[in-house]
């Protein structure tokens, strides 16, 4: 007969949990003076809902950064994940990010406000350094 103490089982499950690969953390670059800001007006209230977005070169490719915040009203809070999933960023015919999701959803997105960033496939163009690409919303509804 095998036995097995409790504390073994402890050890063993804790042993098993710090095996475990860790998800990589979404490099992250603070709000800044190379930020926009795109800001959202509700009609139906005084809130206002802000995206931050910034764009860089990284290695021929665009590093696009970004944040959002709402302000005003809590159930608007609750519909940025609709929101970010239905706005894209792009420049003319050329569509950087087809969705936004990945943004970091904080309280603000005043300077130093930690913005998520991806490394996108679209190869860099340095006009963008001039004349950034916009935010463009795909729907004109949202609902709760």
């Amino acid at each position: 007969m095998h036995r097995t103490s409790l504390a073994a089982l402890v050890l063993s499950a804790g042993a098993l949990a710090a095996c475990e690969t860790a998800q990589p953390q979404a490099p992250t670059l603070p709000v800044g003076p190379g930020f926009q800001v795109s800001t959202i007006a509700w009609a139906d209230s005084e809130a206002t809902t802000r995206i931050a977005y910034a764009l860089r070169d990284n290695g021929g490719r665009t590093e696009l950064c970004g944040a959002i915040a709402s302000e005003g009203s809590a159930a608007v809070t609750t519909l940025e994940p609709q929101i970010l999933n239905n706005t894209r960023l792009a420049s003319g015919e050329t569509e950087i990010a087809p969705g936004l999701a990945y943004f970091t959803r904080t309280g603000s997105v005043a300077e130093g406000t930690p913005a998520t960033c991806v490394v996108t496939e679209v190869p860099w163009n340095d006009a963008w350094a001039e004349t950034p690409p916009q935010i463009e919303v795909k729907l004109e509804e949202f609902s709760l």
